[in-house]
């Protein structure tokens, strides 16, 4: 029963690691808010990665910034998006 249990957690793994990772790339691109929520709340997750660990705290944080009225705003495209930019070095650099 325990090698069902682990073949299962492996293809649970790698059927839900493309949804997080295309779900960061849209998020990245402030496209497709409910994928982006969707990708954050799997890497919450601790039964989709042996990197949970890691996944938990970034899972959180991106639930906590895409939940900012402003983010949402973004991903509905009513905000300029050259407001998210980093900011520029000084010119004396």
């Amino acid at each position: 029963m325990a090698t069902f249990g682990t073949y299962g957690m492996a293809f649970l793994s790698l059927v839900l690691a493309p949804l997080v990772i295309y779900g960061a790339v849209q998020m990245m691109g402030g496209r497709k808010y409910g994928l982006s929520k969707a990708a954050a709340i799997v890497s919450i997750l601790p039964l989709t990665s042996c990197c949970f660990l890691v996944g938990i705290p970034i899972g959180i944080w991106a639930l906590v910034v895409l939940g900012k009225p402003d983010v949402k705003a973004f991903f509905k495209g009513e905000q300029n998006p050259g407001i998210f930019n980093p900011p520029q070095p000084p010119v004396q650099w």
